[in-house]
């Protein structure tokens, strides 16, 4: 059985893992190995991780033909959204007796599919809103043997 998937939310999940791999890895080089503070070394592990999703995204996600100068900004904005979304979520979960680290991966699942929306008809919109087509992939299915 084969099924047709647009390959940009296939890409936007490949750049979210590698971001988040580049962020505990650069968390570990600066802080394990350099021996630079804690909270400074999260911070430009954050930073690095920040603009590696920025420009996979842009380049090779929605292949965005816009300036990537008012998309910078958008796409801050919408991280600073997701910070508030994610504390609140947070808080409001273990708050119900949820565990701090489901709580976390539960805030992850429900903005994965709002920030694929909101990258793609927002940040990396081409001007006048419109978006380059998305091509689909064909995924070939395997019953189980």
């Amino acid at each position: 059985m084969t099924v047709s998937v647009p390959r940009a939310p296939i890409k936007f999940l490949a750049v979210g893992v590698l971001s988040v791999i580049v962020d505990v890895g650069s968390l570990w080089l600066l802080h394990g190995v350099a021996r630079i503070a804690l909270p400074v070394a999260t911070a430009l592990a954050y930073g690095v991780a920040f603009f590696v999703n920025f420009f996979l995204n842009r380049a090779w996600t929605f292949r965005s033909p816009s300036t990537a100068h008012r998309q910078i900004l958008r796409y801050t904005a919408l991280v600073l959204a997701n910070l508030a979304a994610v504390e609140g979520g947070v808080l409001l979960l273990t708050h119900l007796g949820l565990d701090y680290r489901l709580a976390r991966a539960t805030c992850t699942a429900v903005l994965f599919p709002v920030n694929y929306l909101l990258m793609r008809r927002l940040v990396f919109a081409a001007p006048g809103g419109t978006r380059p087509e998305e091509v689909p992939t064909t995924v070939l299915l395997q019953p189980p043997a």
